[in-house]
C-alpha cells in the first residue's frame, strides 16, 4: 500500500513540476488556488487518521480488493473522460 502511494506522489510531483518551474520564471504562483490544495490536504489528514485504525482491523487481502477496486474506477472515469473528450 505504501508503494502505491509514493508511487502516486512522485508521479504527482513529475506531472506539476514543468508548471512550477515555468510559473517560478515568469514570477507567479502557476495558477494554483492555494486555499483548495490547503483544504485537500486538510481533509486527507483528517482522514487518515481514522483510516489507520480502521485499516489495522481489516485483513490485508480487503485493503488490496478495495483499493484495486478504487484504482479501476479512477482508470474508469478517466477513460470515459477522454473518450467523450476525443468524440467531441
Amino acid at each position: 500500500m505504501a508503494t502505491s502511494l509514493v508511487v502516486i506522489v512522485i508521479n504527482s510531483i513529475a506531472a506539476r513540476l514543468p508548471y512550477l518551474t515555468a510559473a517560478s520564471a515568469a514570477g507567479t504562483a502557476g495558477g494554483l488556488e492555494w486555499w483548495i490544495i490547503g483544504a485537500f490536504a486538510a481533509a486527507a489528514i483528517l482522514a487518515s487518521l481514522p483510516a489507520g485504525r480502521l485499516a489495522r482491523r481489516l485483513p490485508a487481502r480487503t485493503l488490496s480488493r478495495g483499493f484495486a477496486t478504487l484504482v479501476l474506477l479512477v482508470a474508469a472515469g478517466v477513460t470515459t473522460q477522454t473518450v467523450i473528450a476525443i468524440a467531441t
